[in-house]
């Protein structure tokens, strides 16, 4: 069973800010620190899922140490199984969600509102989290922070070539789409 180690956290914490070649990232709303949700980074997809499966299990470690070790490695591997898959993300987190109820562990808020994957999709995909976030990049990117302007307003389209070069800088912010 995966015992939570002062690296654990230490790396968890260090994902949220991009190293050399990151080009996958992780975000869920249940993933806050200081009261904020951060997007995490990773090299590989290999590193990305085992970094959500190490999240989760910090974000609820009494629930996860109630598992059986038998029950524990079969969540486990149900949930790696399915970040494997060829699914949108929507529907890998809502399966993520219903494995984890089943066992009463209660993390992650709404599958809409959370994403895995390539940094690519988030500039160019077509899922409601992708849209959104594009919307609050364009949002924060030329400043419109008028109080009336909701984020559906703002263009949602895929990220152009001259809006690409500020993306990282807005992924390594506080970022919350509650």
């Amino acid at each position: 069973m995966l015992t939570l180690k002062h690296e654990v956290i230490l790396k968890m914490k260090e994902s949220f800010y991009r190293g050399e070649n990151q080009e996958y990232l992780l975000y869920f709303p249940g993933a806050k620190i200081c009261g904020h949700s951060y997007f995490q980074w990773f090299h590989n997809t290999l590193d990305m899922n085992q970094g959500f499966f190490e999240t989760l299990v910090i974000l609820n470690p009494e629930a996860f140490k109630e598992l059986k070790g038998k029950d524990f490695e079969f969540v486990r591997k149900q949930i790696l199984g399915c970040l494997f898959t060829k699914v949108p993300c929507i529907a890998r987190f809502t399966f993520i969600k219903e494995l984890l109820e089943k066992f009463d562990i209660k993390i992650l808020v709404n599958p809409k509102k959370c994403f895995i994957g390539n940094i690519g999709l988030l500039l160019d995909g077509s899922e409601s989290f992708e849209k959104e976030f594009r919307a609050n990049y364009r949002r924060w990117l030329y400043g419109l922070n008028f109080k009336d302007l909701d984020v559906s307003q703002v263009d949602n389209s895929p990220v152009g070539l001259k809006e690409f070069f500020k993306v990282t800088e807005f992924l390594e912010l506080p970022f919350n789409l509650n």
